[in-house]
């Protein structure tokens, strides 16, 4: 890398701590594109947090590294805000277009003599933790509202997943629905031609789209040929 005739290092995705070395090698350091709107979501996971929180607006935040984690000088911010049906995915590959144009604005700013640093300073920050595949399972004593948020924020993944019939079971996209029965969470509380509903701790989940153990993604009426799901059954935790 020393024998790189290069005036900045661009780090993205890159899950790895820097030496300082590295970090002040070169004449404009390191910088990076980082997939929040720092301080908010430091971290290896911020498009997956932002989503399961339930934030309205993410962005990319291009930042001058130094030894701590995500918490160097911002350069330049740009928002996005997050639709009603945000998943991680979606989100992921938005503001995956705007950190190309993010990091050559801030290269040309550079190169002109115009960066305006801004420290992030001591400050609280929600940290984005890495997910791994155990954060997935679903907890039906919650609510439907925050269990159909929770499954766009761990899709495509690790995906949220539950056990049914003693097989694991991945569901991809459902939607919170009102349920006034007296069914326990995790039960099956209605079954239609085309869709079925679970029971959480206050509404229920409208399955649309899940992936069976061994089996491809299909959609709910699918599932329900192939199953036969009936009232009274259970979907239990993974």
């Amino acid at each position: 890398m020393r024998s790189i005739p290069a005036d900045v290092i661009v780090v993205a995705a890159y899950g790895k701590i820097l030496r300082p070395s590295v970090l002040y090698m070169k004449r404009f350091g390191c910088l990076n594109v980082h997939a929040s709107l720092l301080p908010k979501y430091r971290g290896a996971a911020p498009i997956q947090w932002a989503v399961l929180n339930g934030e309205t607006e993410s962005g990319v935040t291009i930042m001058q590294m130094n030894e701590g984690l995500d918490t160097g000088d911002i350069l330049y911010q740009e928002r996005i805000a997050l639709s009603e049906k945000e998943t991680a995915g979606s989100l992921f590959e938005k503001l995956s277009l705007l950190g190309g144009p993010a990091i050559l604005h801030v290269l040309d700013q550079a190169e002109a003599g115009l960066l305006t640093p801004a420290p992030q300073g001591e400050t609280t920050t929600d940290y984005a933790r890495m997910l791994v595949k155990e954060d997935g399972i679903l907890d039906f004593q919650k609510s439907a509202e925050k269990n159909e948020r929770f499954i766009r924020g761990m899709y495509p993944w690790p995906s949220a997943q539950a056990e049914f019939r003693g097989k694991s079971v991945r569901i991809y996209t459902a939607e919170a629905v009102d349920d006034d029965s007296d069914t326990l969470p995790g039960t099956v509380s209605n079954v239609t031609k085309h869709g079925f509903t679970v029971r959480c701790g206050e509404g229920a989940l409208n399955i649309l789209c899940l992936q069976p153990e061994g089996k491809k993604e299909m959609s709910a009426d699918a599932f329900l040929r192939g199953y036969r799901v009936e009232k009274g059954e259970s979907f239990q935790k993974a």
